[in-house]
């Protein structure tokens, strides 16, 4: 799936599957000189979704992936990918020159989001939040308990799951002592 291009080449790369890795590097959207991305409603009430990747994303992936392809050409690797499309070869640290001069833009490598958070706030207005911040209890909607990542207000900038661990270690404890 993430693996670009199409047709035979394509093909040829998933052939060699089992003796790939796969590494990302993770970067943090809405700070500093980057605003991040927006979500909104249509007239229709269907989302829109804005999201630009300002310099300082860039500049973040870029970074990551120089430093993956050292650790995979480090650990022993003999070819190392980019997402990009056409990819770009890694075979040692004299081939990271590439990516100086290498497309980081839309539609030119693959982004993905990953641990994606927020969009259903806790707060105790209705108007500013979607669930109550002492149980999780959706403000509208009878018994309906939202306990995941979506309650925080953004993306931690690490893996949620110990965070999210807590969260419904917290909440089952509450409703819990609410129903006996």
């Amino acid at each position: 799936m993430a693996t670009p291009g199409m047709g035979e080449w394509h093909r040829a790369v998933l052939a060699d599957l089992p003796r790939t890795s796969a590494h990302i590097a993770l970067a943090i959207d809405g700070f500093h000189d980057d605003a991040g991305g927006t979500v909104t409603l249509r007239p229709s009430g269907a989302p829109a979704i804005d999201y630009a990747f300002g310099p300082g994303l860039w500049r973040a992936l870029r970074d990551g992936l120089r430093t993956l392809v050292r650790i995979d050409l480090a650990s022993g690797a003999e070819l190392v990918r980019s997402g990009h499309d056409p990819a770009l070869e890694f075979r040692s640290e004299r081939d990271l020159g590439q990516l100086d001069g290498a497309a980081f833009d839309v539609g030119r490598i693959a982004v993905f989001s990953a641990h994606v958070m927020g969009g259903c706030p806790m707060g105790d207005d209705p108007v500013a939040g979607i669930v109550q911040s002492q149980d999780l209890r959706h403000h509208s909607v009878e018994n309906l308990h939202v306990i995941d990542g979506s309650v925080f207000p953004t993306s931690l900038g690490v893996n949620p799951q110990e965070s999210i661990y807590g969260l419904s270690h917290l909440m089952t404890t509450r409703l819990i002592a609410s129903w006996t």
